[in-house]
């Protein structure tokens, strides 16, 4: 019996380091692993309409910085989901005429299965906004 105890003690262990949680904080310095597209608009177009996009949605923003081309929101806890922290990054990289969007969605909790995919939901919005085939 001590065995097995001590079997279901280390597999206890397991799953709740497995469930750990994520951050705002973690999104945000994740910079460089999310999905990226680069727009042939100005970064004031995107960003003008990177917002629409994301109050279009049910993200909670909860910081906007366009002077860091930096923006923080977090999915809302719902039925299915315990909630997702987004970062997203928007940088001019083409003299004005070139703006790179990245979307960074990390779960809140590792075993969040149902999580919320937000770069599809913002990149599919954003692409409809800005005419992008």
């Amino acid at each position: 019996m001590p065995r097995l105890l001590r079997l279901f003690a280390l597999l206890l262990a397991v799953l709740s380091s497995a469930a750990c949680t994520t951050s705002l904080v973690d999104a945000r310095d994740a910079k460089g692993s999310g999905t990226q597209h680069v727009y042939d608009r100005s970064f004031d177009t995107v960003w003008n309409a990177l917002m629409k996009s994301i109050k279009s949605t049910r993200l909670e923003l909860v910081l906007d910085n366009k002077e860091k081309g930096i923006i923080l929101g977090q999915g809302k806890v719902g039925p299915f989901t315990e909630g997702e922290n987004v970062a997203i990054f928007v940088d001019d990289v083409g003299a004005g005429a070139k703006t790179r969007v990245e979307v960074v969605s990390k779960r809140a909790y590792a075993l969040n299965l149902t999580a919320r995919n937000w770069e599809t939901k913002i990149f599919d919005d954003l692409d409809k906004r800005l005419d992008v085939d």
